[in-house]
């Protein structure tokens, strides 16, 4: 099913869930939270990157005697800012609105740095040779020119979700949650981003150990080209499963505010839309949320 589809379906559900909820269910509660986890490294190629910035002046140099790497960091993650509204269903055996079971629509915002990769070349010359007078101790001065092309590939998504959740005692002050959550989305801004550094500096090494000393730079250079890409497409299916505190015990006002901690593994497919592929990814989501409920 194609992802347009899928959003189509979703707006449906929701609609329908909306527009018969005087009789089935009542809005409850509003609800925010921000999540986060690191990416597994996302193999990306040269070709890749030449593919995605293809009108980049950078990556149009011969790279042949250039080493590439993927490289995984701290930069790689996912970070997702999530606002939705609570329902709750009429229980037709009790008679009254059954807090342990929710359904919840709403907007989320993602930012994630997906893949990177890197491309290093040095040069060795010797420039000089000196000779101890006390020892007669030989030291080759070198010139080192060391090149590398940083590359990343990111982007800031927004979406609708849809999400089912069980609470377990919701009466009580501490409770516990689980269900499912699904997401669909697209990018709102996609970008390649190219670093390219030069140092050259001077290294001086004991010809005979081959000991090298503390270098001093001659001179650094840097230039960097962002180029935009299309939008691409995301969905996400996740399995929440958390942990809900209710502030307040007396006071009626502060009864109304919960915070929650969540931990949900997640399952992504992301649609780039260059390369024509689609990248699944596997991952855990953890965080913390806000809810208010009346």
């Amino acid at each position: 099913m194609r992802l347009n589809s899928v959003l189509i379906l979703i707006s449906l559900v929701i609609l329908s869930f909306v527009c018969d909820a005087q009789v089935r269910m009542r809005i409850s509660e509003v609800n925010y939270s921000s999540q986060f986890t690191a990416l597994h490294d996302t193999r990306a190629k040269l070709v890749d990157f030449m593919t995605l910035a293809s009108s980049s002046l950078m990556l149009q140099n011969d790279f042949s005697d250039y080493s590439y790497t993927n490289f995984y960091s701290s930069s790689n993650f996912y970070s997702i800012s999530n606002f939705k509204l609570g329902l709750e269903f009429y229980g037709d055996n009790t008679g009254k609105f059954l807090e342990g079971t929710k359904l919840y629509f709403g907007v989320f915002r993602n930012r994630s740095s997906f893949m990177s990769g890197r491309m290093m070349n040095s040069q060795r010359m010797r420039s000089d040779t000196l000779i101890s007078v006390g020892t007669g101790t030989i030291y080759f001065t070198d010139t080192v020119i060391e090149r590398e092309y940083n590359m990343d590939y990111y982007f800031e998504q927004i979406g609708i979700s849809l999400s089912a959740l069980y609470f377990l005692k919701p009466e009580k002050r501490w409770s516990f949650y689980g269900g499912f959550d699904f997401k669909v989305g697209f990018s709102i801004k996609s970008i390649t981003d190219i670093i390219f550094s030069e140092d050259i500096k001077l290294q001086t090494r004991n010809a005979a150990t081959n000991f090298y000393f503390a270098g001093s730079s001659l001179n650094s250079y840097s230039e960097n080209e962002n180029i935009d890409n299309e939008p691409n497409r995301i969905i996400f299916a996740g399995l929440p499963l958390g942990i809900n505190f209710r502030i307040g015990k007396n006071r009626d006002f502060w009864k109304q505010f919960h915070l929650y901690y969540e931990f949900k593994p997640c399952l992504s497919a992301i649609i780039i839309p260059e390369l024509n592929r689609t990248y699944t990814n596997t991952f855990v989501f953890s965080g913390m949320g806000i809810r208010y409920k009346w």
